[in-house]
């Protein structure tokens, strides 16, 4: 058993049907809002056979940001589950793993800033990293106790739906990511945050986050349509590998 104590970010329902359904994890549901209505995330469980929270989120940067700073004030492992287009190399269906992470709209190159740096954020790394080498152990060790493939990948991220095969193409030579998805970087940048010096003095702890991946398109014009008829698809396997997680908890 690691200790650890795991929050789950999934952006839609139809990501998380099958863990949802799967009565092994016991799940009580906190609370829930209408999908239609805003606000914050749009449900948020806990298991009670395991120590994780797992928030549906919704889509985008600022959901995700908030769906993560719920869950980091009671769990040290924040994980992504989700589908990603692929950039033109990744074949659909396929898993990734991602432990790196570009913000791509984040764009401060008028004022000579890498793409994907926040200006005054104390890095000139575009690159995302907020997951330790334990952090990296138990990823994999969950990869083959559940009976998955996955290599490591590096994602972007943005607030915009990639849809355009030049587009894609472009980002990724930009980037040097293949995959690309709406919450992923935001998270990761809170999760380096809380794992900055300052934080650690104050006794706040370290995040540590990773992601995994199912690549449901090519990021192209029929990237919707992809969507559609790989997320079920992509729900099997987020099931077995949070499961398998789980147990390592």
């Amino acid at each position: 058993m690691s200790g650890r104590r795991l929050g789950v970010i999934m952006a839609l329902k139809d990501e998380a049907a099958t863990i949802l359904e799967n009565s092994c994890f016991a799940w009580r549901e906190l609370y829930s809002r209408s999908p239609e209505l805003p606000g914050g995330p749009v449900a948020e469980y806990e298991s009670q056979s395991f120590p994780i929270r797992l928030s549906l989120s919704g889509v985008g940067k600022v959901f995700a940001s908030w769906a993560c700073a719920r869950l980091t004030e009671r769990c040290n492992l924040i994980v992504s589950l989700g589908t990603s287009g692929g950039m033109g190399s990744e074949r659909i269906g396929s898993l990734r793993l991602v432990k790196e992470f570009v913000e791509h709209d984040m764009d401060a190159t008028g004022f000579g800033y890498p793409l994907g740096v926040t200006p005054s954020s104390g890095t000139r790394d575009p690159v995302i990293l907020s997951l330790s080498s334990e952090g990296e152990e138990l990823a994999l060790e969950a990869l083959g106790a559940s009976g998955l493939k996955a290599a490591w990948a590096r994602a972007a991220s943005g607030d915009r739906f990639v849809k355009d095969a030049a587009e894609s193409r472009a980002l990724a030579a930009l980037t040097g990511a293949s995959l690309c998805d709406m919450e992923c970087a935001a998270v990761a940048k809170l999760c380096a945050l809380r794992a900055a010096p300052d934080h650690l003095a104050a006794g706040k702890g370290a995040f540590d986050f990773f992601a995994l991946r199912s690549v449901s398109d090519n990021a192209d014009h029929n990237a919707s349509q992809s969507w559609d008829a790989q997320v079920a698809l992509s729900a099997k396997d987020f099931d077995a590998y949070l499961f398998a997680l789980a147990k390592l908890l």
